[in-house]
């Protein structure tokens, strides 16, 4: 079905499918059922990324933070409860490796560093326009994040407990995550020793480890 295809592009994620159904709120359920994201690199989805951009950004060939919000909005994703956290991890990501590859382009990958966040200032960073395709990727990608951490966070709290991983470690082991040893797993995601994790701590978390090498630049 076509919420199984939107995970098609990380194959280890669709075996989670049945998990996720039961956690998903309605909004986003409905949302990532008819969501089409302009990535690919046909004629149809490069005039659309093109359109998104000059919509957001008139006259300017680098995005803030607040257009990157912008274009989320005219893409109804406003309308999925808690989407900012899901924003700006998008907006943080495709930032830093925009960077990573403007030092040095030889290598189009690159691995996002532990718990990297440009900050609250709308203007601390400017994405080109050759990285607007890599912003929408990592949207996608981060949406998916967000639909394992829902399904991690049974207490529906926001957060995730050492418990919760530890019953979760089942599902995330089958889904190919290494979580081998709970306890230094939780330790490595909780990277301000609050005893929990975020759901921005998850999803760098699960940017290292799993989802940053499927994203290249273009």
């Amino acid at each position: 079905n076509s919420f199984c295809t939107l995970l098609a592009g990380h194959h280890r994620l669709t075996r989670f499918c049945r998990d996720l159904r039961r956690h998903l709120s309605r909004q986003m359920f409905k949302y990532l059922t008819s969501i089409h994201l302009p990535t690919g690199s046909s004629e149809s989805d490069r005039t659309a990324r093109k359109k998104l951009f000059e919509r957001a950004c008139p006259g300017r060939n680098r995005m803030s933070l607040r257009d990157a919000r912008m274009v989320c909005r005219d893409l109804g994703m406003y309308e999925v409860a808690d989407v900012e956290p899901i924003v700006r991890t998008a907006f943080d990501s495709s930032w830093f490796m925009s960077s990573a590859d403007a030092a040095s382009p030889a290598s189009s990958t690159r691995e996002v560093p532990q718990a990297f966040r440009i900050g609250d200032d709308d203007g601390a960073a400017l994405l080109p326009r050759s990285g607007f395709r890599v912003f929408l990727r990592y949207l996608e990608k981060a949406f998916q994040i967000k639909m394992i951490f829902n399904a991690v966070d049974t207490s529906h709290d926001t957060l995730v407990s050492e418990k919760e991983l530890h019953e979760a470690k089942s599902a995330l082991v089958k889904a190919g995550f290494p979580v081998d040893d709970v306890h230094e797993t939780f330790r490595e995601m909780d990277t301000d020793r609050s005893g929990e994790v975020s759901f921005e701590e998850f999803a760098d978390w699960v940017l290292r480890k799993n989802l940053a090498k499927d994203i290249d630049m273009e």
